[in-house]
Protein backbone atom coordinates (compact mmCIF):
# COMPACT_ATOMS: atom_id res chain seq x y z
CA UNK A 1 0.00 0.00 0.00
CA UNK A 2 2.79 2.46 0.25
CA UNK A 3 3.27 2.62 -3.38
CA UNK A 4 -0.07 4.22 -3.57
CA UNK A 5 1.36 6.77 -0.89
CA UNK A 6 2.87 9.28 -2.97
CA UNK A 7 0.32 9.63 -6.40
CA UNK A 8 -2.20 9.80 -3.89
CA UNK A 9 -0.40 12.95 -2.60
CA UNK A 10 0.34 14.43 -5.42
CA UNK A 11 -3.01 13.71 -6.89
CA UNK A 12 -4.20 15.89 -4.15
CA UNK A 13 -1.76 18.29 -4.49
CA UNK A 14 -2.34 18.89 -7.86
CA UNK A 15 -6.81 19.14 -6.81
CA UNK A 16 -5.75 21.67 -4.65
CA UNK A 17 -4.31 24.09 -7.35
CA UNK A 18 -6.92 23.09 -9.56
CA UNK A 19 -9.49 24.29 -7.32
CA UNK A 20 -7.91 27.39 -5.30
CA UNK A 21 -5.35 28.91 -7.52
CA UNK A 22 -6.42 32.26 -8.97
CA UNK A 23 -4.72 34.22 -11.96
CA UNK A 24 -1.89 33.05 -14.35
CA UNK A 25 -1.35 29.96 -12.05
CA UNK A 26 -4.90 28.59 -12.35
CA UNK A 27 -4.67 29.03 -16.48
CA UNK A 28 -1.21 27.41 -16.18
CA UNK A 29 -2.64 24.19 -14.41
CA UNK A 30 -5.76 23.99 -16.12
CA UNK A 31 -3.78 24.12 -19.71
CA UNK A 32 -1.75 21.41 -18.28
CA UNK A 33 -4.92 19.35 -17.18
CA UNK A 34 -6.35 19.48 -20.28
CA UNK A 35 -2.83 18.25 -21.93
CA UNK A 36 -2.57 15.63 -19.88
CA UNK A 37 -6.37 14.90 -19.92
CA UNK A 38 -5.73 14.80 -24.17
CA UNK A 39 -2.60 12.52 -23.33
CA UNK A 40 -4.19 10.12 -21.30
CA UNK A 41 -7.65 10.03 -23.86
CA UNK A 42 -4.81 9.58 -26.85
CA UNK A 43 -3.55 6.17 -25.15
CA UNK A 44 -7.02 4.66 -24.36
CA UNK A 45 -8.10 5.72 -27.89
CA UNK A 46 -5.08 4.33 -29.52
CA UNK A 47 -5.21 1.00 -27.81
CA UNK A 48 -8.73 0.81 -28.99
CA UNK A 49 -7.35 0.24 -32.77
CA UNK A 50 -7.81 -2.91 -34.63
CA UNK A 51 -4.61 -4.99 -33.97
CA UNK A 52 -3.64 -3.28 -30.82
CA UNK A 53 -5.00 -4.26 -27.39
CA UNK A 54 -7.15 -2.23 -25.92
CA UNK A 55 -5.49 -0.78 -22.57
CA UNK A 56 -7.67 -2.48 -19.62
CA UNK A 57 -6.75 -5.57 -21.31
CA UNK A 58 -3.13 -4.91 -21.26
CA UNK A 59 -3.58 -4.41 -16.99
CA UNK A 60 -5.67 -7.70 -17.43
CA UNK A 61 -2.15 -9.39 -18.94
CA UNK A 62 0.11 -7.97 -16.79
CA UNK A 63 -1.75 -9.16 -13.49
CA UNK A 64 -2.88 -12.85 -14.68
CA UNK A 65 -1.45 -13.40 -18.24
CA UNK A 66 -4.25 -15.64 -19.29
CA UNK A 67 -7.09 -14.07 -20.95
CA UNK A 68 -10.21 -16.09 -22.36
CA UNK A 69 -11.84 -14.29 -25.42
CA UNK A 70 -14.85 -13.50 -23.34
CA UNK A 71 -12.23 -11.77 -20.95
CA UNK A 72 -10.70 -9.67 -23.52
CA UNK A 73 -14.14 -8.79 -24.75
CA UNK A 74 -15.17 -7.84 -21.55
CA UNK A 75 -11.87 -5.94 -20.66
CA UNK A 76 -12.55 -3.80 -24.17
CA UNK A 77 -15.55 -2.70 -22.94
CA UNK A 78 -13.82 -1.72 -19.66
CA UNK A 79 -11.62 0.25 -21.69
CA UNK A 80 -14.53 2.24 -23.96
CA UNK A 81 -16.08 3.02 -20.34
CA UNK A 82 -12.94 4.66 -19.77
CA UNK A 83 -13.01 6.55 -22.92
CA UNK A 84 -16.47 7.41 -22.45
CA UNK A 85 -15.78 9.04 -19.06
CA UNK A 86 -12.50 10.88 -20.04
CA UNK A 87 -14.58 11.85 -23.49
CA UNK A 88 -16.75 13.82 -20.89
CA UNK A 89 -14.63 14.93 -18.22
CA UNK A 90 -12.54 16.45 -21.60
CA UNK A 91 -15.49 18.16 -23.19
CA UNK A 92 -16.22 19.50 -20.02
CA UNK A 93 -13.01 21.23 -19.22
CA UNK A 94 -12.52 22.16 -23.06
CA UNK A 95 -16.18 24.01 -22.82
CA UNK A 96 -15.03 25.60 -19.68
CA UNK A 97 -11.85 26.51 -20.63
CA UNK A 98 -11.54 27.33 -24.04
CA UNK A 99 -15.43 29.17 -24.02
CA UNK A 100 -15.68 30.40 -20.87
CA UNK A 101 -18.47 28.28 -19.71
CA UNK A 102 -20.02 27.89 -16.50
CA UNK A 103 -22.43 25.25 -14.70
CA UNK A 104 -24.50 26.90 -12.32
CA UNK A 105 -26.47 24.72 -10.12
CA UNK A 106 -28.51 25.95 -7.08
CA UNK A 107 -26.67 28.81 -7.41
CA UNK A 108 -22.80 27.19 -6.87
CA UNK A 109 -20.53 27.48 -9.52
CA UNK A 110 -19.51 23.60 -10.87
CA UNK A 111 -16.98 24.22 -12.83
CA UNK A 112 -14.13 24.69 -10.36
CA UNK A 113 -14.96 20.88 -9.62
CA UNK A 114 -14.81 19.53 -12.99
CA UNK A 115 -11.37 17.74 -11.27
CA UNK A 116 -13.54 16.54 -8.49
CA UNK A 117 -16.21 14.46 -10.74
CA UNK A 118 -13.04 13.01 -12.98
CA UNK A 119 -11.71 11.47 -9.47
CA UNK A 120 -15.50 10.74 -8.32
CA UNK A 121 -15.97 9.09 -11.28
CA UNK A 122 -12.72 7.09 -11.72
CA UNK A 123 -13.47 5.65 -8.36
CA UNK A 124 -16.66 5.05 -8.92
CA UNK A 125 -16.00 2.91 -12.35
CA UNK A 126 -12.76 0.96 -10.33
CA UNK A 127 -15.00 -0.07 -7.64
CA UNK A 128 -17.91 -0.64 -10.29
CA UNK A 129 -16.05 -2.82 -12.34
CA UNK A 130 -14.93 -4.95 -9.84
CA UNK A 131 -18.09 -5.12 -8.78
CA UNK A 132 -19.86 -6.02 -12.16
CA UNK A 133 -16.89 -8.22 -13.28
CA UNK A 134 -18.74 -10.62 -10.25
CA UNK A 135 -21.54 -10.71 -11.53
CA UNK A 136 -20.35 -11.40 -15.56
CA UNK A 137 -17.71 -13.70 -14.55
CA UNK A 138 -19.40 -16.12 -11.16
CA UNK A 139 -17.20 -18.91 -11.42
CA UNK A 140 -13.96 -16.90 -11.39
CA UNK A 141 -12.76 -16.25 -7.43
CA UNK A 142 -13.85 -12.98 -5.75
CA UNK A 143 -11.52 -10.29 -4.38
CA UNK A 144 -12.09 -7.93 -1.97
CA UNK A 145 -10.98 -4.03 -3.11
CA UNK A 146 -7.85 -4.05 -1.11
CA UNK A 147 -6.92 -7.29 -3.18
CA UNK A 148 -7.84 -5.52 -6.51
CA UNK A 149 -6.12 -2.49 -5.94
CA UNK A 150 -2.94 -3.96 -4.90
CA UNK A 151 -2.67 -6.16 -7.71
CA UNK A 152 -3.31 -2.99 -10.25
CA UNK A 153 -0.90 -1.05 -8.66
CA UNK A 154 1.53 -3.66 -8.74
CA UNK A 155 1.32 -3.41 -12.73
CA UNK A 156 4.24 -0.87 -13.92
CA UNK A 157 2.71 2.21 -16.52
CA UNK A 158 6.33 1.28 -18.20
CA UNK A 159 5.02 -2.04 -18.82
CA UNK A 160 1.81 -1.27 -19.93
CA UNK A 161 3.27 1.57 -22.17
CA UNK A 162 5.82 -1.12 -23.73
CA UNK A 163 3.09 -4.10 -24.29
CA UNK A 164 3.58 -6.38 -26.84
CA UNK A 165 1.05 -8.75 -27.25
CA UNK A 166 1.75 -12.14 -27.64
CA UNK A 167 -0.11 -14.55 -30.31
Amino acid sequence: MKTLFFPALVLTAILGILLFADGWLRYSVQTASILLFLFIYGLFIQSLRPGQTPLITRYAILMQAELTQRDRHYTRGVTWAWVILLSLILLAKLWSGLFDGRWILLGHDLTDYIEVGFFLGSTALFVGELYLRRWVFPEKPPETLLQFIGKTSQVSLKDIWQFKPTK
